[in-house]
């Protein structure tokens, strides 16, 4: 997986699952920043669940993108499904849902022959809404098949926990997995709290599925105060839900393309 600005990810399933309230969420900021910096005019189409335009334009700042400005040039779009959900008086329609997206993201795409990454934050919180699991795979399924049509990248975060109260979100994960070429998972420290790392990254390539797959284990350390002149193409820099930077050593995110670490 050698991913950077002049190299990015198409027609790849990509899925950030985060375990027990691990905060994965630098990673969206490393695509969407990957793909709007890409002297390659690509272009993101965003399905929001969990964060606003304004928190998105505030963290990606710090990356050194002018997410709304991109937004007004139309290398992005967000369809904002939480304000989807209140107009709606808060009932889901999956079917009208999946339509108004298929027929938004075409029209952003039209004759467009740009990388193009396509991309949902936090499709779990639909199981906080009361959605049934196979209406969330519903919705899934659908904008995967939309986003590969148009040969895009498509990538969705996902959580998961260790509580039978909430086993659905277990299951609907292990749907999901079957179908990524790459997961991304984020924990947290088994030992627990440290000064030094935050939690525990693991690649696991699924793109040659008659083998068994590569699994590359990384720590991360989250680190809070700005970091706005350490941002490079080798050293990612990434920013947790609340605006704290989180100087990352995952450093496969743009240079990854070996078997040293394998454990798997």
């Amino acid at each position: 997986m050698k991913h950077d600005l002049k190299n990015l990810p198409s027609n790849q399933t990509i899925v950030v699952e985060e375990s027990d309230n691990a905060d994965g969420s630098f990673l969206i900021y490393h695509f969407l920043s990957l793909f709007l910096r890409s002297p390659a005019n690509a272009k993101v189409y965003l399905v929001s669940c969990r964060q606003t335009v304004n928190h998105f334009n505030t963290v990606l700042s710090k990356l050194g993108v002018q997410f709304k400005r991109s937004i007004d040039q139309n290398r992005c779009r967000i369809f904002d499904l939480m304000n989807h959900f209140r107009v709606n008086d808060f009932n889901f329609d999956v079917n009208k849902s999946i339509e108004l997206i298929e027929s938004d993201f075409s029209t952003f795409c039209d004759q467009v022959n740009s990388p193009i990454l396509f991309i949902i934050d936090d499709v779990s919180i639909l199981f906080d809404f009361g959605l049934p699991i196979d209406e969330i795979y519903r919705f899934f399924h659908a904008l995967r098949f939309c986003a590969k049509q148009r040969k895009a990248c498509f990538s969705l975060t996902l959580s998961t926990y260790d509580d039978n109260l909430l086993e659905n979100h277990e299951k609907f994960a292990k749907i999901v997995r079957y179908y990524a070429d790459y997961l991304l998972k984020v924990e947290k420290l088994k030992t627990g709290l440290s000064k030094e790392v935050s939690g525990t990254l693991s690649i696991i390539n699924f793109e040659q599925k008659n083998i068994e797959p590569l699994v590359t284990n990384k720590q991360f350390k989250a680190v809070k105060g700005p970091y706005m002149n350490d941002f490079d193409d080798s050293a990612i820099l990434h920013y947790d839900r609340r605006g704290n930077s989180m100087k990352s050593t995952v450093a496969w995110l743009n240079q990854h393309n070996s078997r040293n670490d394998a454990v798997g």
